[in-house]
């Protein structure tokens, strides 16, 4: 196999804007004499994602990667060596130079795909403004039936599936071979037919999905009537499956055009089918995109946020569309995406209302759009007032579990402010119930599991009384310090964290923001924990752990003072040792 000569790969590196080649998957800002965004490999919130454009490298500090262009495509892309470096040379117009003289094609499997999904593509392109009955047909309902232009079509890519095509299928197998052209997702072999395939698509106008290198690597065919009998179980829509290139949780129609126009710091605007989204275009919304199906992901929004902090979401009126919308929320909200719901008058479409309306019409959208928390309570307390306490109460904590997912407790608390101004329910009957129903989503799992027993170690116990009491709070901030604190066991240094919070003026709920998720768990399995026997103690139970704390920290110092026969060191220890029984004697005295 050739291989690419060390000089050629020189000489591209040396071309290569890796801005431009990061740029197409990370939304870069200036900092300093460097770029930086959010990482392209792990979710985040605060950037971590470094580009030396001088230097031509990157630096991730969230996943540890590192190198070049080269290195950022085979890591982001899975691709080999020769791969990254063919594909660069490809999009910068350079020449390849090979060891025995000659290029190599088809690499890799993945290299094969791309391959068969471009030569594909230009057959859909061409057989749409082929002079054919089909073609004209086909442009008959892009032009009459849609209100596009031709123009419109050949930026888009737009294409036609023949309801034959065998003269061009027979081409592809003697290029690539059935196994390849199977595992592209773009033909069919029939069961009980081992020798042969079909393709997938037939009688459809075409739509070609992009990665972020702007290649094809699927499609989306929409059914086209008077194209000779389909079905009549048919589908309107139907989209490629999942294949070594294409994956529908982590890929939006348009992006790749989107996320140019979002640079600006204009919000996304999301719409359902790619129709929705090219008018979107034609009316000079170019950072429209579209899901595949209604489902958005977490790994969508996370691709999302990348590139902007803002999405406007136009989905249908009906009800998919509605629920759709629902299971997108707390996903945004993890993502830090700042979401507004746009509802289109009459149940219209995207496509048909801005091909009335223009664009301007977006500005009305705006003025009605509906916040998460708008959408939530429409959909879990549509008549809060007139409820029953427990319909009010399942549709408070269906709320407050999707309030859950966001990752900055900021965010919680000015959603459960808002809940409490939209509902009329005082806001601190809400945040009461926030930290017992719902904090990052695992209350509501406690609340599900066995009740636990009582914790028994002084430190946990002391925990358990903080979180559950806000009258014990003072007194604990009051009587313990922070030099009796085991920094080994989680209950006291999570009392520690605590104690420290309140004292600068956080409450409970804010301070869980600031915990890992091992901590967070274990927090929310306190406050779900039974035992009021134990509260019942009260003074006497808060007293011997306080003492228990404070002896063990006296004892360490009368340990460590073991061996000195110093005057100074026997004055400390007769000190300490007053202490100590001083510590003992208070449970006793608070039981009497």
């Amino acid at each position: 196999m050739a291989r690419i000569t060390k000089t050629s790969i020189r000489a591209i590196m040396e071309r290569v804007d890796i801005a431009d080649v990061v740029g197409a998957y990370v939304s870069l800002r200036r900092c300093g004499s460097l770029l930086r965004g959010l990482s392209p490999f792990n979710e985040e919130r605060t950037p971590s994602f470094f580009v030396n454009p001088d230097r031509r490298i990157f630096k991730c500090y969230s996943s540890g990667h590192g190198g070049d262009a080269i290195a950022f495509l085979r890591i982001k892309e899975q691709m080999s060596f020769p791969e990254a470096v063919e594909f660069l040379a490809g999009r910068y117009g350079l020449p390849l130079e090979f060891e025995d003289g000659h290029g190599e094609e088809g690499s890799t499997a993945r290299g094969t795909l791309l391959a068969i999904h471009e030569r594909v593509g230009k057959f859909f392109r061409d057989s749409f403004f082929a002079a054919t009955t089909q073609g004209h047909c086909a442009r008959l309902y892009w032009t009459a039936a849609r209100k596009f232009s031709l123009d419109c079509a050949e930026r888009c890519g737009i294409g036609l599936a023949l309801t034959d095509w065998r003269g061009s299928l027979e081409e592809l197998r003697r290029c690539y071979g059935d196994e390849a052209l199977v595992e592209s997702g773009l033909f069919l072999r029939p069961r009980g037919d081992g020798d042969r395939i079909l393709p997938r698509f037939r009688g459809r106008l075409m739509f070609p999905i992009h990665d972020g290198l702007g290649r094809i690597v699927a499609f989306s065919g929409r059914l086209l009537d008077g194209l000779g009998r389909q079905p009549a179980e048919a589908a309107k829509y139907v989209n490629s499956p999942e294949t070594d290139i294409f994956h529908k949780g982590s890929t939006f129609f348009g992006l790749c055009r989107a996320k140019e126009a979002a640079k600006d710091g204009n919000p996304f605007v999301l719409t359902e089918g790619p129709l929705d989204c090219i008018r979107c275009w034609e009316c000079g919304l170019n950072t429209a995109i579209a899901a595949q199906g209604t489902a958005v992901t977490a790994q969508h929004m996370a691709i999302l946020r990348r590139h902007a902090v803002e999405l406007h979401c136009l989905m249908d009126g009906d009800g998919a569309g509605h629920a759709a919308a629902l299971r997108l929320i707390p996903h945004a909200l993890k993502a830090a995406m700042a979401v507004h719901f746009l509802q289109i008058p009459g149940a219209k479409d995207p496509d048909e209302y801005f091909l009335e309306n223009g664009a301007e019409a977006m500005a009305s959208l705006l003025d009605s759009a509906l916040s998460p928390i708008d959408l939530l309570i429409e959909s879990h307390l549509p008549n809060c007032a007139d409820m029953s306490s427990g319909h009010r109460q399942r549709g408070l904590r269906e709320i407050l579990a999707v309030i859950g997912a966001a990752e900055s407790r900021t965010a919680e608390i000015e959603l459960v402010g808002e809940l409490s101004k939209k509902t009329a329910i005082q806001m601190e009957a809400l945040r009461e119930d926030y930290l017992r129903w719902s904090p990052m989503e695992k209350l509501i799992d406690a609340e599900k599991a066995p009740r636990q027993a009582p914790p028994t170690k002084a430190g946990e116990y002391l925990l358990w009384l903080f979180l559950r009491s806000g009258e014990v709070r003072p007194k604990l901030c009051e009587l313990i310090l922070p030099e009796w604190i085991d920094g080994t066991d989680c209950g006291e240094r999570l009392l520690n964290h605590f104690i420290g919070e309140y004292l600068n003026g956080v409450d409970v709920s804010e301070a869980m923001g600031g915990l890992i998720e091992e901590d967070s768990n274990y927090v929310c399995g306190l406050l779900f924990t039974g035992g009021e026997e134990c509260e019942d103690a009260g003074e006497d139970c808060l007293s011997r752990c306080v003492a228990l704390l404070h002896g063990r920290y006296v004892r360490k110092q009368l340990a460590a003072l073991v061996g000195d026969g110093s005057g100074e060191a026997s004055a400390k220890r007769a000190e300490l040792q007053g202490e100590l029984r001083r510590a003992m004697m208070a449970p006793m005295a608070q039981a009497q």
